[in-house]
């Protein structure tokens, strides 16, 4: 007996926040340089916004995916340019405001990337339910904690 396999339900908004929230990620990118000097607010907030607006761009096959194997290949772009984000997070002389808040981040980038791996095995082997667990893995919400955290204490991370 053959499996049907049919495509996930549409959850704009839940794509719609992962997006905003890989755009905070790659926002926080901006500040990348060998420079041991701290951005200041304005040169943070500034850099953060180009590189999230990149990011975004990136994310807009995942937001299109309408099956499983169209979704594999956008989170393992995604998973690519976490990968490489994590790398550039941690170069950042974030201003000292948010220093915490950016080492959370980096970490969190790390966890995320890691935690893609698996959602992106079930949906190469065509389970397209597995989609929906990317909403839920921990990297994701410690990702919405740190970019959370980082915007209460003044910093427009995102346009």
């Amino acid at each position: 007996m053959v499996e049907r396999r049919s495509s996930p339900p549409r959850r704009p908004g839940r794509t719609l926040a992962l997006v905003g929230l890989c755009v905070l990620v790659a926002a926080s990118l901006a500040g990348c340089g060998s420079s041991p000097k701290p951005l200041s607010k304005s040169a943070y907030d500034a850099r953060m916004v180009v590189i999230g607006r990149g990011l975004a761009n990136d994310l807009n096959p995942l937001a299109a995916a309408k099956s499983a194997h169209a979704a594999q290949l956008a989170l393992a772009v995604l998973q690519r340019e976490l990968a490489a984000a994590d790398k550039e997070l941690a170069a950042i002389t974030p201003p000292p405001e948010v220093k915490a808040d950016q080492a959370q981040l980096v970490a969190a980038v790390a966890r995320f990337a890691d935690e893609l791996g698996p959602v992106i095995a079930k949906l190469a082997a065509g389970h397209v339910s597995a989609l929906g667990s990317v909403y839920s893995l921990k990297g994701l919400l410690e990702i919405q904690a740190a970019a959370r955290a980082i915007t209460n204490a003044g910093y427009k991370i995102n346009s």
